[in-house]
């Protein structure tokens, strides 16, 4: 890790089938890159910090931003990390787990107060696999999953939440036609969803009262774009294409702001988050 990559906002990307966690600056320079084992998941707190979901290893593991050694390490004992957020308000961390072996069953959500200690677990009867999950500015938690039941080729996601101070993750009822991926990001008042249409992707705004979800309006990209991961970070959404391409557009408007192709190439890049310094 280079020494100037802790003085500015910095991108962290994980692949498929990669040890490595590739560390880039918004102007596209790679500035590091950290051996984490089975990196998949990410979700970076309010000083910065960024949590890399280490999923070989049934454990989550966190850096100080820019920084090349880990700070904390928590146990997922028998479960398989995919993805995570943390509520800004408490320090609460929440990991999903897409365990579906016959050594931990299926997958659940797991969350650990003020990102230490055990871990307390939640389960949604129609979900098996737990990709990923947001908070949102209220301190509710969105978790998008999938079923046994369903093909993955039928793309369709399943949704549940977990609203503040509430004891059960309860199902959850999308606006009619709602198609969306699993990529799921908070904002202050709503929840960015991933949704598509004709092989187009765009950024649903969600708000919930009770159980149902309503679409208060979208981000559609100023240019054609298919999206593999995003993320919101205040007025600018970072998206990161199966290529190699990462771009930043004007959030929510979707203007197209600059890109940039990872350099060296990276196979098959999965999630991407943003880091700040504190």
């Amino acid at each position: 890790m280079l020494p100037e990559a802790k003085k500015q906002p910095l991108i962290y990307i994980t692949a498929t089938g990669s040890p490595l966690v590739s560390v880039f600056t918004f102007a596209g320079r790679l500035v590091g890159q950290l051996n984490i084992g089975s990196p998949q998941g990410e979700c970076a707190d309010k000083a910065g910090d960024v949590w890399i979901a280490n999923t070989g290893a049934s454990e989550m593991v966190e850096y100080a931003h820019g920084g090349k050694k880990p700070i904390s390490t928590l146990e997922d004992p028998g479960q398989q990390p995919a993805g995570c957020s943390v509520n800004t308000t408490t320090g609460d961390l929440a990991v999903t787990n897409i365990c579906n072996a016959q050594s931990c069953g299926n997958g659940n959500l797991v969350i650990y107060p003020h990102a230490s200690g055990s871990a307390k677990s939640y389960f949604d009867e129609r979900i098996d696999h737990y990709y990923s999950c947001a908070y949102n500015g209220d301190g509710d938690l969105l978790v998008g999953g999938r079923s046994n039941k369903e093909k993955p080729a039928d793309h369709k996601i399943l949704f549940a939440e977990l609203y503040k101070n509430g004891k059960i993750l309860e199902n959850v009822i999308m606006p009619p036609g709602f198609k969306a991926y699993q990529n799921v990001q908070g904002t202050k008042t709503y929840f960015a969803v991933e949704g598509f249409s004709n092989h187009e992707t765009f950024i649903y705004h969600i708000v919930f009262g009770g159980r149902h979800g309503k679409a208060m309006g979208r981000t559609q990209f100023s240019r054609r774009t298919s999206v593999e991961s995003f993320f919101v970070s205040g007025p600018q959404i970072v998206t990161l294409f199966v290529e190699g391409f990462v771009s930043s557009w004007h959030y929510p408007s979707g203007e197209f702001v600059n890109s940039f192709r990872m350099t060296p190439r990276v196979q098959l890049p999965q999630v991407l988050v943003v880091s700040a310094p504190g």
